[in-house]
């Protein structure tokens, strides 16, 4: 039985992740890690939510720009009235 790993064992584990270390194994055990994680999961999620605001804010800036925008200027960047129209019926939250 020496093969199977052992899983549901958390003196096992601890003993597997920590090279031998008896000691080791409260900080070792599954529940234990996911916990000491929580605030990096935590800012990860406030990042991904401050990027979705940027991103939110990025695109009301450029459609509002857009709507500025005279017919030279569309000509110039190959697009129509009828595209700036289309992209100015579009949520901020819709790429």
């Amino acid at each position: 039985m020496k093969d199977n790993p052992p899983y549901g064992n958390p003196t096992a584990i601890g003993a597997v992740i920590d090279g031998g270390n008896p000691m080791a194994t409260a900080t070792s055990h599954p529940h234990v890690l996911a916990q000491s994680h929580a605030p990096h999961a935590l800012s990860g999620i406030a990042d991904s939510v401050a990027d979705t605001w940027k991103l939110w804010r990025r695109r009301a800036r450029e459609r509002s720009e857009l709507a500025r925008w005279d017919d030279r200027d569309m000509r110039d960047a190959g697009i129509t009235r009828a595209d700036v129209q289309y992209e100015m019926a579009k949520p901020f939250w819709r790429g």
